[in-house]
């Protein structure tokens, strides 16, 4: 997938990263959100994880997606990953399995909606 399909307007001019900045984020479309989805979706370690002796089927880590969105350049930052996170889960494209949290650069689970 090119890195150019992430960029909007006001990014830096390397095509190769995509730097969203926390500003920048409350704007991007609807279909930027659906690529890093996408992305998210295909390249996050998605698999059953225990806690507390419960097995929570098809989840991520929420500190796992940070350091994704971070590392591939989408987001400038671990707080700038946690804003986007946010409004991926607003938008419900994913929650917390318990639906008790918001999204957070920590060690909670979070499904994607697809996988109900």
């Amino acid at each position: 997938m090119s890195p150019d399909l992430f960029r909007i307007s006001g990014a830096p001019s390397n095509p190769s990263r995509c730097d969203f900045a926390s500003d920048e984020i409350p704007n991007l479309s609807g279909e930027q959100l659906d690529r890093v989805m996408k992305r998210m979706y295909n390249e996050l370690s998605i698999e059953d994880r225990k806690f507390h002796f419960r097995t929570y089927h098809r989840v991520f880590v929420g500190k796992e997606a940070v350091s994704f969105l971070v590392e591939q350049g989408i987001v400038r930052s671990r707080p700038d990953g946690v804003v986007l996170g946010e409004r991926l889960r607003a938008r419900g494209d994913f929650h917390h399995v318990t639906k008790e949290h918001v999204f957070h650069d920590k060690e909670l689970f979070y499904r994607f909606a697809m996988d109900e």
